[in-house]
């Protein structure tokens, strides 16, 4: 997607300024980070969905409306004197100079698990100078993220414990006896799938009981992080 005279980041800061304006636009000027929320959501929904399809042109106009939900936040922030998208694109920038001094440095690294202890390290430094001062919680994922991908997260964290005897027999169930030879990526799909049809057949609601089982859950330990936000 080419354009003679394209547009810049710029320019979209400009868009909004103006629509968010005494004479802009009504709707833009009534908006706010929490209205906003469900549409930053489903944009991120729908880059994932065009990504998903691979057509360039598709992903680069959804990526176009993702960008405008952080433009449009960003702009109601620095009215309030907050931050700038100067700031925000600082942070970012100065975060990963920050965190990859292999690259902007010259720090040499062995193997990949040289580069995430250092990565690892870097944000342990900066939790301690007050770089990230603002945390999550105790679990530091989202608690909005959809419940699959949020038991991903704690999982792979280990802040949250599964039920070790149920797995032992799913992985039996499921990928030890296969009922077919599918790969077990679609096997586990599949049983996914299943135990949805069986709470739908329960009337249970299963991103709601999910949701609720993570919150729930005490089972949390530390222990270094991942390479994260």
């Amino acid at each position: 997607m080419k354009n003679a005279s394209p547009y810049r980041l710029r320019d979209l800061v400009g868009v909004m300024k103006r629509l968010r304006a005494p004479d802009g636009c009504p709707w833009d000027r009534e908006q706010t980070p929490q209205s906003l929320q469900p549409y930053l959501l489903e944009e991120t929904h729908e880059v994932l969905e065009a990504i998903d399809r691979g057509h360039p042109d598709e992903i680069c106009e959804e990526l176009g409306d993702l960008l405008l939900q952080v433009v449009f936040i960003t702009e109601i922030f620095s009215e309030q004197g907050e931050f700038s998208i100067d700031d925000v694109t600082h942070a970012i920038t100065s975060k990963m100079i920050r965190r990859h001094p292999h690259v902007f440095e010259g720090i040499s690294y062995e193997s990949a698990d040289d580069l995430k202890a250092q990565w690892e390290a870097i944000k342990r430094e900066e939790k301690s100078t007050g770089t990230k001062s603002i945390r999550r919680g105790p679990a530091e994922v989202p608690p909005s993220l959809p419940g699959l991908m949020r038991a991903q997260k704690l999982i792979s964290k280990k802040r949250v414990e599964a039920d070790s005897e149920l797995a032992q027999s799913l992985r039996k169930l499921i990928l030890q006896e296969p009922a077919s030879q599918q790969p077990r990526s679609q096997r586990i799909a599949a049983a996914l799938c299943s135990l949805v049809d069986l709470a739908h057949q329960e009337g249970i609601d299963s991103e709601q009981v999910l949701r609720q089982y993570l919150n729930q859950s005490q089972q949390y330990v530390k222990t270094p992080e991942g390479k994260g936000g």
